[in-house]
């Protein structure tokens, strides 16, 4: 991430990149790079600031450079490309594999190509704790031994202390 900052980009506290030998982004303009705090980028994620594929083809045509701008408490799925001039908003999730080509809005769950916003993240926990309680494992599912969720915790992420408290909630409303 030094070496991003270093290259122009904005990025906040807690950023989690994955694997950064497969994080692709565009050197040359990774001033138009900002990513907030508490964001997770997942193996092969790529930031693509500018489209050429027009000038290349037709020559004398301006290349287009848009910002990324990806926001608080953001996990970026699997393989995901984000392409110029698109913002994330804060608490979202974007499924492996999708292409944004267009701005979301904050707390949105994300998946395909070209991307489709299927629903908010509050929805999402929802489900996901549902699926949860009705394997009776909630606690063994959300604590994997210490390893992920105490390497998150250690780092300030609120990911499993917000699906806790979703969690218990959800028990309290529907449980007594």
């Amino acid at each position: 991430m030094n070496k991003l900052r270093k290259q122009g980009a904005i990025i906040g506290k807690n950023v989690q990149i994955v694997d950064k030998g497969s994080f692709l982004y565009e050197p040359w303009c990774a001033e138009l790079i900002e990513i907030q705090d508490e964001v997770v980028i997942a193996a092969g994620v790529r930031l693509v600031n500018h489209d050429s594929s027009y000038a290349n083809i037709f020559g004398k045509l301006p290349t287009k450079y848009g910002k990324i701008i990806i926001e608080s408490n953001v996990y970026i799925g699997v393989n995901s490309i984000i392409l110029p001039g698109v913002r994330i908003g804060e608490s979202s999730l974007i499924g492996a594999g999708t292409i944004i080509n267009k701005s979301i809005p904050p707390r949105s769950v994300v998946v395909g190509s070209p991307c489709k916003i299927i629903g908010t993240i509050d929805k999402g926990v929802e489900k996901y704790i549902k699926m949860i309680d009705n394997d009776n494992e909630l606690i063994d599912f959300i604590d994997v031994g210490g390893s992920y969720s105490e390497i998150m915790s250690n780092h300030g992420f609120k990911s499993d202390q917000y699906i806790m408290n979703a969690y218990n909630e959800y028990y309290k409303k529907n449980k007594e």
